[in-house]
C-alpha cells in the first residue's frame, strides 16, 4: 500500500505509517533524519513509553545492543581510569584467616588487580622456620573464600618468609569482573602456614600502612 506523505514543515515529513522524517520523504524508521543532530542536554537511552531512559556515567560510551534492542551506555577501558585501594591497618595473620581492613572499590567491569605487599616473619629465631601466606578478595569482611567475581584460575596473591629472611613480599595478579550495574567493594583477607620448631609465628601488620612497600592495584580491561 502506497504511504501518503504529509508537508510538516520546510524538511519534515509524516506518513500513515507513524514515521517522521527530517530531510527525507521516504523515513526508515520511526525518526529519520537525513541531517546533523546537535544535543544540548542529556541523551537518554532505553526505557519505555512512560518511563525515561538511561543518561549513562560520565565517561560511558553508548555501545550498540544489536537489531531491535536499545543502545546501552558503557564504561570501557578507554575511560576508566586505575583505581588504588585504600589501605587498612593491616594484621597479624596467623594460620586463621583474617581482614586486614584493606578494601578495593571497583566500577562495573573487568579489572587486573595486582598486590604487592610485604611481608614480616615474626617468630622466636629459629633457624628451621618457615612461613607462606595467601591472600585474596573477599565479598565481605567477615567471608574469607575468594569473591565469586574472580575469573581467574588463580584466586591468590601469595608468598613466603624464611627465618634468615625474615623480610619477603606477597605479589600476584587476579581478574576480577564487576558484572552488576554498580560499583563493589572487595576485601583483603589472608591466611597463613606455617613449620618450624619456633612456637606463636605470624606475619606481622600484613595488608596495611605499617609497610611503605604495601600496594593493592587495579587496571581496567576491555
Amino acid at each position: 500500500m502506497k504511504s501518503i506523505v504529509l508537508l510538516l514543515g520546510m524538511f519534515s515529513f509524516l506518513n500513515f505509517n507513524a514515521q517522521v522524517g527530517i530531510g527525507t520523504p521516504t523515513p526508515q524508521r520511526t525518526l529519520h533524519v537525513n541531517g546533523s543532530l546537535q544535543v544540548v542536554n542529556e541523551l537518554n537511552v532505553g526505557g519505555t513509553s512512560s518511563a525515561a531512559g538511561s543518561a549513562g556515567t560520565a565517561g560511558a560510551i553508548l555501545v550498540s545492543s544489536g537489531a531491535g534492542a536499545a543502545p546501552i551506555w558503557q564504561v570501557t577501558s578507554a575511560t576508566k581510569l586505575p583505581v588504588t585501594a585504600t589501605l587498612g591497618a593491616g594484621a597479624n595473620v596467623s594460620t586463621a584467616n583474617v581482614y586486614t581492613g584493606t578494601t578495593i572499590t571497583l566500577p562495573p567491569g573487568r579489572w587486573v588487580v595486582s598486590a604487592s605487599m610485604l611481608l614480616f616473619l615474626n617468630n622466636n629465631n629459629s633457624a628451621d622456620d618457615f612461613g607462606w601466606l595467601r591472600a585474596t578478595l573477599s565479598d565481605s569482611s567477615t567471608t574469607f573464600t575468594p569473591s565469586t567475581d574472580i575469573v581467574t584460575t588463580s584466586k591468590l596473591f601469595s608468598g613466603g618468609a624464611v627465618r634468615y629472611q625474615k623480610y619477603s613480599l606477597t605479589t600476584g595478579s587476579i581478574i576480577i569482573n564487576n558484572s552488576s550495574t554498580a560499583s563493589k567493594t572487595y576485601y583483603l583477607t589472608a591466611a597463613g602456614e606455617f613449620s618450624g620448631t619456633s612456637a606463636n609465628k605470624f606475619f606481622g601488620s600484613f595488608g596495611g600502612t605499617a609497610w611503605g612497600e604495601d600496594i593493592l592495584y587495579a587496571i581496567p580491561l576491555n
